[in-house]
């Protein structure tokens, strides 16, 4: 049952629902089950095009058994109270780096609500080392547990395609 029905629920529990949407989406990927684990999921059997058939791959043609994946999600618009612009996804710098360090790559979804649910929209894998050179001077602090986040809207991303959702 999804924890983030409501609009306005808290960016975690949403999070997480969209994490489960992923893992459920693409077989062969398996969620983290240790609470020590610092990422979401990990490659159980090779992934591939072939495979994944939802999952658009940018720079890189299949994930291997074992890699370490950080599902991140992003809405497909947002609003800020006076107009709609596209999602952002956020980047923890200390988990980035190790995230780089350990080869690892995210899956990045869009996702929109549809009916009081979310809706996976796209899913893209990029190897966190391409990510990181996206996020070159993206890095700022916060006054919350995260420290330093970065941000990167999905079009940064994928370009002017059209994400998924009836064209606005």
């Amino acid at each position: 049952m999804s924890r983030s029905t409501d609009p306005l629920a808290e960016p975690k529990a949403i999070g997480e629902d969209i994490e489960q949407l992923v893992v459920d989406a693409v077989d062969g990927l398996r969620a983290a089950v240790d609470p020590e684990d610092w990422y979401d999921a990990h490659v159980e059997t090779t992934i591939g095009p072939r495979t994944a058939e939802d999952v658009i791959f940018a720079s890189i043609s299949l994930l291997e058994a074992g890699t370490l994946v950080e599902i991140k999600a992003c809405k497909r618009r947002v609003s800020n109270g006076t107009r709609n612009r596209d999602g952002l996804w956020t980047f923890q710098v200390d988990q980035h780096e190790k995230l780089v360090k350990e080869s690892a790559v995210y899956l990045l979804a869009i996702y929109d609500d549809v009916g009081g649910t979310k809706q996976l929209e796209e899913i893209v894998v990029s190897p966190a080392s391409i990510v990181d050179e996206c996020l070159i001077g993206r890095w700022y602090d916060v006054d919350r547990h995260e420290g330093r986040v970065a941000q990167l809207g999905w079009p940064h991303v994928l370009g002017d395609q059209e994400v998924s959702a009836d064209a606005e």
